[in-house]
């Protein structure tokens, strides 16, 4: 699980996809217990109704983003969609 959160750090704290959500700055990714937690942190001053436009599809990219890397412990994605 460890080399699991490596990669997936690096691929959510990457460039291209840190771009396509702009409201995004960082995303941390720990282990927790059996699964794996992922936290977006948010631009300073974006508001609940702007990151909720984006959060569901944000969330929906980083599990593609896993099973491609294949990575195939449990995610818990926060702030939830």
């Amino acid at each position: 699980m460890e080399e699991e959160v490596k990669i997936l750090k690096k691929l959510l704290n990457h460039k291209i996809f840190l771009d396509e959500f702009p409201g995004i700055t960082y995303v941390a990714v720990d282990k927790f217990g059996e699964g794996i937690d992922v936290v977006f942190f948010y631009r300073e001053g974006i508001s609940y109704a702007e990151s909720k436009l984006f959060r569901q599809r944000a969330g929906q990219s980083v599990r593609d983003l896993a099973k491609m890397a294949g990575v195939h412990s449990r995610l818990n994605i926060y702030p939830i969609g």
